[in-house]
C-alpha cells in the first residue's frame, strides 16, 4: 500500500496562543510518511504493539504526537479494510487481527508460526502423555526442553498449571491440528544415516 492510498483526516483543533506550543496538530504530508512503516509494523508483529514501541520504531520523540499519528493511521486503516482490523486497548496497545466474522472461513488457511523439529516432538509427546510434568519432559528431551516448552506456552499451544514446585503440561485445542493422532508430529522425522 502506498501512503497516498490513505485519505487523511486530521483532527481539527482551535489554536489559541497558549495551545500553539503544546499542539499535537500535524500536517498531512508529515503523517503520511509514517503509513508505509506502520503497515509493515502491524503486518509483521506477532504480538500487540504498545504506543512506546511504535513511537521508537517511528523515531518520534513526543509521545502525544506518536499517539496522534498512530490513532490517525488506525482510523484510516479500519475505514479502508473490512477483513482485518486494528484494535486499541485503553492502555494504548494496538493489535492487528482478523475481523471475527471471517475467522471460521479462513481458519484452515492460517499457518502457525514455524516450530523446530524438537519443538514438534515435544508437542507430540506432551499430547500423547498429557497431563505430564515439565520435569519429566526435560528428563526425556534434555534441559533445552524448558526453553522449547516456554516457546510452546508463549505461542499458546501448551498450557501450564503450577503443581507445587513443578508444572503440569497439557496441549491446547489450537495445537491439536499440528499433531497426528498416533502421537507423532505431522512433520516427518529426519532419517539418520
Amino acid at each position: 500500500m502506498t501512503s497516498s492510498s490513505y485519505p487523511l483526516k486530521i483532527r481539527k483543533k482551535v489554536l489559541t496562543p497558549q495551545s500553539t506550543k503544546t499542539s499535537r496538530r500535524t500536517s498531512m504530508e508529515e503523517v503520511e510518511q509514517y503509513y508505509p512503516l506502520l503497515d509493515a509494523l502491524f503486518f509483521s508483529a506477532s504480538a500487540p504493539l504498545t504506543i512506546d514501541q511504535l513511537r521508537r520504531a517511528l523515531r518520534v520523540e513526543n509521545r502525544g504526537r506518536a499517539i496522534d499519528i498512530v490513532e490517525g493511521y488506525v482510523e484510516q486503516f479500519n475505514s479502508l479494510h473490512r477483513g482485518v482490523k486494528i484494535s486499541e486497548t485503553s492502555r494504548k496497545v494496538f493489535l492487528m487481527h482478523v475481523n471475527p466474522e471471517y475467522v471460521e472461513t479462513i481458519r484452515r488457511y492460517m499457518h502457525p508460526p514455524p516450530l523446530t523439529e524438537m519443538q514438534l516432538k515435544i508437542l507430540a509427546y506432551i499430547y500423547k502423555n498429557q497431563p505430564i510434568q515439565l520435569n519429566r519432559v526435560a528428563s526425556i528431551f534434555g534441559n533445552r526442553a524448558y526453553r522449547d516448552v516456554k516457546k510452546l506456552h508463549k505461542l499458546r499451544l501448551v498450557s501450564r498449571k503450577k503443581m507445587g514446585r513443578g508444572s503440569l503440561l497439557t496441549v491446547r485445542e489450537a495445537a491439536k491440528h499440528m499433531i497426528k493422532t498416533d502421537g507423532g508430529s505431522r512433520k516427518p522425522p529426519r532419517q539418520s544415516v
